[in-house]
C-alpha cells in the first residue's frame, strides 16, 4: 500500500526531472563549446539560452589561431561558427547613395566643412549586455501543456530567469564605465590618437585627389550634431561632411577590437543626409603577446598598429562609396 502511494510522488519526481533537463539548458547562461580548427566550424549547443555567451566563445576559440569568429547557421537549439580570415569581415554599408549631378553640385560648392564628432571611450573588455527582464509567465507560457506540473516547472524557472536578470542589470552600470576607465588609461599611456581623425585625414585625402578642393577641414571635434546650436555658431550655411566613430571595443580574452564608424555628406539645413555609409571592421585580432609586455607596451604598440590599419580601411571604403555613387548615375 506504501509503496502504490508512493508512486504519484517519484512520478511527479521523474516528470519534474524530465522536463528541467528538457528546460533548463535553454534558460542557463552557458553554452557547449564544439571543436574545431583553424579552418573548422566550432558548434555550440544549447546556444539559444545566450547567443553572445556563444559568440565570445568562438571568438576566444577562432583568435588561438589568429582568425575570426562568424556565424555560419542557426536554428532552436543549435548556433554554428566558422574561423575566417579578419578582413573578410570588413564591410561597407551604403544606406544613403547620390547621383552624378548632385556630386557634380558637391565640386562646385563654394565649401564643404569637414568635421567629426567626439568620439565614444574606448572600452577594454566591457560587460554583457544585460538580458530584458522576462515578464512573469513568458517562460512557462512555452512549456507545452501539462496543466500544474508544467505551470510549477514553467514559475520556478521564471523566478530564477527574473532574478538573475535583474542582478545583471543593476551591475551592468558599474562594469560599463570600469571597462571605459581601462580604455581611457590605455590611450593615455600609450598616446593613442582617436581613429575617427585618421579616418577623416584619408578620406578628405582621396576626396581632394577626385577634385573636391572646396573642403575646409574643422580641427576641433564637437559633441552635438548638425544644426545645433554650437555648430550653427561656426557653421552657419552650406554643405557638411561628417565623421564619426560608433563604437570601439577591445576584448583582451579574444584579443580581438572592434571598430565601426560612419561619414555623412548633408546640407546644413537639411535633416536628411545626401550621402551616407558605415564602415564595419570587427574583429580585428590583434597579435599574441605573452609575459609582462601583455599589459604593457606589447599591447599598446599592437593596439596602434591596428588602430591605424582600420582607420585607413575604413576611410578608403567610405571615400569609394561617396565617389563611386556619385559617379554610377
Amino acid at each position: 500500500m506504501s509503496d502504490i502511494s508512493a508512486r504519484p510522488a517519484r512520478a511527479l519526481a521523474v516528470a519534474l526531472a524530465v522536463i528541467a533537463a528538457g528546460l533548463l539548458p535553454g534558460c542557463a547562461a552557458t553554452s557547449q563549446g564544439g571543436q574545431g580548427d583553424e579552418n573548422g566550424t566550432p558548434v555550440w549547443l544549447n546556444a539559444i539560452a545566450d547567443r553572445e555567451d556563444a559568440f565570445r566563445t568562438a571568438q576566444e576559440h577562432c583568435a588561438k589561431h589568429g582568425r575570426a569568429a562568424t556565424e555560419k547557421s542557426r536554428d532552436r537549439f543549435r548556433i554554428d561558427f566558422a574561423c575566417v580570415e579578419p578582413s573578410s569581415l570588413r564591410r561597407i554599408v551604403q544606406t544613403k547613395t547620390i547621383d552624378a549631378a548632385t556630386l557634380a553640385d558637391i565640386k562646385s560648392a563654394p565649401q564643404v566643412h569637414a568635421v567629426h564628432y567626439q568620439r565614444p571611450p574606448l572600452r577594454v573588455d566591457p560587460p554583457r549586455n544585460p538580458r530584458a527582464v522576462v515578464n512573469p509567465g513568458m517562460a512557462n507560457s512555452a512549456v507545452p501543456s501539462g496543466g500544474l506540473l508544467a505551470l510549477l516547472v514553467g514559475a520556478a524557472i521564471d523566478g530564477a530567469s527574473i532574478s538573475r536578470q535583474r542582478a545583471e542589470a543593476d551591475q551592468y552600470g558599474p562594469h560599463l564605465q570600469a571597462s571605459e576607465q581601462r580604455g581611457a588609461r590605455l590611450l593615455e599611456d600609450h598616446a593613442l590618437t582617436d581613429p575617427i581623425l585618421m579616418v577623416k585625414a584619408e578620406v578628405l585625402r582621396d576626396l581632394r585627389k577626385a577634385g573636391l578642393a572646396n573642403i575646409r577641414e574643422v580641427a576641433e571635434p564637437f559633441d552635438g550634431w548638425v544644426g545645433d546650436a554650437r555648430m550653427a555658431s561656426k557653421i552657419r550655411e552650406g554643405i557638411v561632411l561628417e565623421f564619426g566613430t560608433q563604437d570601439w571595443t577591445l576584448r583582451t580574452s579574444t584579443r580581438t577590437l572592434d571598430f565601426v564608424a560612419f561619414g555623412k555628406l548633408r546640407q546644413m539645413d537639411a535633416d536628411s543626409p545626401l550621402w551616407a555609409a558605415e564602415c564595419h571592421l570587427p574583429q580585428q585580432v590583434l597579435p599574441a603577446v605573452a609575459g609582462p609586455r601583455a599589459e604593457g607596451g606589447g599591447l599598446g604598440a599592437a593596439l596602434q598598429s591596428n588602430l591605424a590599419d582600420l582607420a585607413k580601411a575604413c576611410a578608403a571604403g567610405l571615400a569609394e562609396s561617396l565617389l563611386q555613387s556619385g559617379n554610377s548615375q
